[in-house]
């Protein structure tokens, strides 16, 4: 259909099919959220310290989302994360993802003896397995990645590069874009900026989070700022705690992000893509 919607012979053809995209999307995007939180409320509930790696698991979860949903494990609680679904009698399917160094694809391979077919790469993998072998797995898989640092199984907040408010220009951006495509191996780079005020602060969709900063040492420099499936995230400050009086509020904070372009009505701004405040 994304084809169809390229190759349409008829504004109207291109229109009902880029229609049909938009609602498939829009139902994804709605599954994917309802796995996610039954995920995250699964991990939750469980009560463990330091599990080493997060195994999901959910007989009704929708195969097609199981990728994403890890990729948002491993973003909120900053540890691998491999999420399972039911996709036959007795057979059970997982798409798993890395933090930090930790290679998962080695780790897997120690794990072998489990699965009908696995396959994948350092940061991410897929397998099939099983049902029954899903309690030694987790078992077995847990005490592997406990092998490993700590700080080379975490997600931490590294960045390439400390800019100055004078630094975040036009130039810069398309200096980054040169470097593109960014992936595993080439991530796009991460910066960090310090001593900013929080102009104010505004919530959209009751997840994502669009900040105006300004620099408390050049006050003429001012940033908009969007953080996407921010709230509820781990070990993340919730950004009301910058506004009001007391241990965040009130002083400068420290910005974390990577750099891109919002372009809206023929205007292109640069925005901040952050990560993390503290």
């Amino acid at each position: 259909m994304a084809l169809n919607t390229l190759i349409a012979d008829s504004d109207e053809r291109a229109r009902e099919c880029f229609h049909f995209l938009e609602v498939a999307n829009n139902e994804r995007k709605f599954i994917q959220g309802q796995v996610f939180e039954s995920a995250k409320k699964q991990i939750l509930s469980c009560g463990e310290d330091n599990p080493g790696i997060h195994i999901a698991f959910n007989p009704e979860w929708h195969e097609g989302v199981i990728g994403i949903v890890a990729s948002k494990l491993v973003e909120t609680f900053l540890i691998p994360a491999i999420v399972f679904t039911r996709v036959e009698d007795g057979k059970i399917k997982a798409s798993g993802r890395t933090a930090g160094e930790l290679n998962l694809f080695e780790v897997l391979q120690e794990c072998s003896e489990f699965f009908l077919k696995f396959g994948g790469h350092k940061a991410a993998a897929g397998l099939t397995m099983l049902e029954k072998n899903l309690g030694a797995f987790t078992e077995k898989i847990k005490l592997i990645v406990k092998r490993s640092p700590e700080i080379l199984r975490t997600k931490s907040t590294s960045y390439d590069l400390e800019l100055n408010p004078k630094d975040i220009t036009p130039s810069l951006l398309r200096g980054i874009e040169m470097l593109e495509p960014f992936g595993p191996g080439n991530e796009r780079p991460l910066f960090c900026m310090r001593d900013l005020k929080i102009a104010n602060i505004d919530y959209l969709k009751e997840v994502h989070v669009r900040w105006n900063f300004e620099s408390a040492t050049a006050p003429q420099y001012k940033f908009k700022g969007i953080s996407f499936n921010y709230l509820g995230k781990w070990g993340r400050i919730h950004p009301n705690e910058f506004l009001r009086p007391g241990k965040f509020g009130q002083q400068t904070a420290t910005a974390y992000f990577t750099l891109g372009l919002n372009r809206f009505n023929g205007n292109e701004l640069i925005q901040l893509m952050v990560d993390k405040v503290e």
